[in-house]
């Protein structure tokens, strides 16, 4: 999936939506609290993460919210 579509379904689904296709598509189990914890990171998203990449301190505080391996397999949904 493209990130901003991928963007785009975070933003308007549920927190259980969520939490489905992402397990779905990853294998990767996340709580809705950790869903939730991750949108205000998603909501500070620009276009220019399109070119640029996630910045680190995003990723970082994604990383903080998810763990390390969960986060490297969250990150193949937007690749």
């Amino acid at each position: 999936m493209k990130a901003i579509e991928f963007y785009n379904y975070l933003m308007r689904a549920s927190d259980k939506e969520v939490q489905a296709f992402v397990l779905k598509n990853t294998n990767i189990e996340l709580s809705i609290g950790e869903v939730k914890q991750l949108r205000p990171l998603m909501a500070g998203a620009n276009v220019s993460w399109i070119f640029s990449g996630i910045p680190k301190s995003v990723l970082k505080d994604a990383e903080k919210v998810i763990g390390k391996s969960k986060l490297k397999k969250f990150m193949k949904l937007i690749e």
